[in-house]
């Protein structure tokens, strides 16, 4: 089953303990339903858009999401069942991640442990790395920048950046 969230709308100014999204959910290429959260904590809402199709792909969706392998938590060793809530959550945070990782990419080396939800930035105020990579001195001045970046990872870490061209071999 093929899950796919999309015009995904993030509202950063309105996102408390949680993120603040609206969004359509497609199920199989079809839309199928919407999805939001206010951002103050509670959990995701979604609904299906009233028609025959669009209830049986959701109920479709939430039993593919039961079937599912539980997910274990990253503090302890209990476990979580799925559910479509989780997965529509799991896509918008990812997105909204590799978003704010893209802009973070531009003004330096990011690295981190792949998939997890934090990095460090190394890099100088003001830098774009677009625009260094532009000029033999500034792929120079990223090459350098590469290198010592790579003297502070821990060995589970590595260099997270996907704008880097040749110059991470």
């Amino acid at each position: 089953m093929k899950i796919e969230i999309k015009k995904i709308q993030i509202n950063q100014r309105l996102s408390q303990e949680t993120l603040c999204f609206s969004a359509d959910i497609f199920i199989n290429g079809t839309k199928a339903g919407v999805a939001k959260n206010h951002g103050y904590g509670g959990s995701t809402d979604y609904h299906h858009l009233g028609t025959d199709t669009s209830r049986m792909l959701i109920k479709n969706a939430e039993k593919y999401a039961a079937s599912l392998p539980h997910r274990k938590s990253d503090i302890s060793d209990r476990t979580f069942p799925i559910t479509l809530c989780s997965l529509i959550d799991n896509i918008v945070y990812k997105y909204d991640n590799d978003k704010k990782q893209a802009k973070d990419f531009e003004k330096g080396i990011c690295f981190g442990v792949r998939g997890g939800m934090g990095y460090k930035i190394f890099g100088y105020k003001g830098m774009k790395i677009s625009k260094e990579l532009l000029t033999p001195q500034g792929r120079i001045d990223v090459a350098k920048l590469i290198a010592d970046a790579k003297l502070k990872l821990k060995p589970n870490e590595e260099i997270l950046n996907t704008n880097l061209g040749n110059l991470l071999k």
